[in-house]
């Protein structure tokens, strides 16, 4: 192998970054595992972390509406031991769930963060935090209500990551639903301002459900949505114009949610990896997919063959060392790998 600046590596045997038993033993589970790299290297993995109670006895559904709280931890050796961590958010009395969190790190390493109480419902609305420090502190909370015009009764961010295109446009994928004929629809708030405002735009085409984004090597922005198998649209500027939606038959799903991420490494060619269980039955086989040509052909790494769920997947500009976060037994152990994106697609 000629040398060269990057990360080299098999598949690492994926470890349990999360079980019960860690933040005083409060947590029954890990659900909604997301994962990002900053510009100086540092790994963020961050989750719901739930209690699986209700306080207020109102929730029929303990695993999605139960109490819950928004975990993170930093890893400044390349994902080897993380910190203690620390909590973005805290379910109450009043909002029992603090839900699906989605972090961008933009391109002057500010990190964005974003999540929803209660799915909106209630009150809750979504918040938005920022870090400057690369997520030592953070931001006091901030309402976004005001920029979400979506019509909707609840919705939730992602989850996974979003976005920050090479222009600097944040982008979040969000899912919207109202109740009243069961419409489930697709959206992305995206700010042109480094978080300060953002907008709602246009209802990305035919997507449904839970949704991940990716830049492609034109500019153009992709979505990736939870659906047998993934559902596909694309924009070129990832507010309007969104393409009629096609299902990827390359891209089999159990009807979970993945993770996609768009690799510029320098010296490397563009590409989009997604993540997901790969099987169109089961929670099972998290496989690592790439694309050298915008996600019309597809590399696969097998990185699990047992059980999974949802996932995500990051990878380090500088290095190109991958990270992949997954969920097992519905995040009773949510594990975390490590791989060579060399290695394991450019070779």
């Amino acid at each position: 192998m000629a040398e060269n600046k990057f990360y080299h590596g098999e598949l690492s045997r994926a470890w349990a970054i999360w079980r019960y038993g860690p933040f005083g033993g409060k947590y029954m589970s890990y659900r909604l595992p997301g994962v990002v790299v900053t510009k100086k290297g540092t790994v963020i993995v961050y989750c719901e972390a739930r209690t699986h109670k209700d306080i207020d006895n109102v929730y029929p559904n303990l695993n999605d509406f139960c109490l819950m709280d928004i975990v993170m931890q930093r890893s400044t050796d390349g994902g080897l031991t993380f910190d203690e961590g620390q909590f973005l958010a805290f379910g109450n009395t009043q909002y029992d769930t603090m839900n699906n969190p989605i972090m961008i790190v933009d391109n002057d390493n500010v990190i964005h963060f974003l999540h929803c109480k209660n799915c909106t419902k209630d009150g809750g609305g979504a918040w938005y935090r920022r870090s400057v420090d690369d997520g030592v502190t953070w931001s006091e909370p901030r309402r976004l209500d005001e920029f979400i015009t979506a019509p909707k009764d609840l919705m939730g961010f992602g989850p996974g990551h979003g976005l920050c295109t090479e222009g600097g446009r944040l982008i979040v994928p969000f899912w919207t639903l109202t109740l009243q004929g069961n419409i489930n629809e697709v959206y992305t708030l995206y700010s042109d301002d480094g978080g300060e405002t953002w907008h709602t735009s246009e209802k990305a085409s035919a997507n449904k459900d839970e949704t991940t984004v990716a830049q492609l090597s034109d500019g153009r922005i992709m979505l990736n949505s939870r659906n047998k198998p993934r559902r596909i649209t694309v924009s070129a500027d990832g507010a309007t114009g969104w393409s009629e939606s096609y299902d990827d038959p390359n891209l089999i799903d159990p009807f979970c949610m993945g993770g996609m991420e768009t690799v510029r490494v320098e010296g490397l060619p563009h590409a989009i990896l997604f993540v997901n269980c790969a099987d169109d039955k089961k929670r099972e086989k998290v496989t690592i997919k790439c694309s050298f040509d915008d996600g019309k052909t597809w590399r696969s790494m097998l990185v699990s063959e047992f059980e999974g769920g949802y996932a995500d997947v990051a990878v380090d500009e500088k290095t190109g060392k991958g990270y992949v976060i997954y969920e097992t037994f519905m995040g009773t152990v949510t594990r975390l790998a490590t791989f060579s994106f060399y290695d394991e697609f450019c070779k």
